[in-house]
């Protein structure tokens, strides 16, 4: 079993070094691949970790953490070719960054809700399409950066509403 949860989390980490990877090769082709790799791992790491009973709160953690890192540095690349609105990558952010804190600090659950998840999956959907886009030159299309704009929004949307619904509010017995 110890074997399969090292597996396990090297899968996680592999979302974390690719991010690397990208930004050393620097061409928005293996973007694509990358974070298809990348929402896949995402999935499958948790899966495999329930189905054979080898979960842990360092792989959890360690999951969190390779999500955040993936997505910001995906949103970051993705500004920086102006594919993206960095408005949009500012406010994500700043919403990971304090989502990180509170968790320190104990201000928010420790674990991801649904909406969170939900969040994480759509991010990826996202970063697919946008790099996708890329691929295929259609960035510059009205439809498309309507679609851009739509996305954005709703990702922020559900990233702030799920760090609100994640404080933890004292109890009257905890006061």
């Amino acid at each position: 079993m110890t074997s399969l949860k090292y597996f396990i989390n090297g899968l996680t980490l592999s979302r974390i070094g690719l991010i690397a990877v990208l930004f050393l090769i620097r061409d928005p082709n293996y973007l694509f691949y990358i974070s298809l790799w990348a929402g896949a791992t995402d999935f499958l790491d948790g899966y495999l970790a329930r189905r054979f009973k080898v979960t842990s709160k360092s792989g959890e953690r360690l999951d969190q953490v390779a999500d955040k890192l993936f997505h910001l540095g995906a949103f970051f690349y993705l500004g920086s070719t102006q594919t993206i609105h960095m408005a949009f990558v500012l406010l994500f952010t700043l919403r990971e960054i304090f989502v990180v804190v509170a968790r320190y600090f104990n201000w928010l659950e420790s674990h991801s809700n649904n909406l969170g998840k939900i969040k994480s999956f759509l991010s990826y959907v996202f970063i697919v399409t946008a790099a996708g886009a890329i691929n295929i030159s259609f960035q510059n299309n009205d439809v498309f950066n309507f679609v851009i704009v739509i996305s954005e929004i709703v990702i922020i949307g559900f990233s702030y509403w799920s760090m609100v619904i994640s404080f933890r509010f004292p109890r009257s017995s905890e006061k």
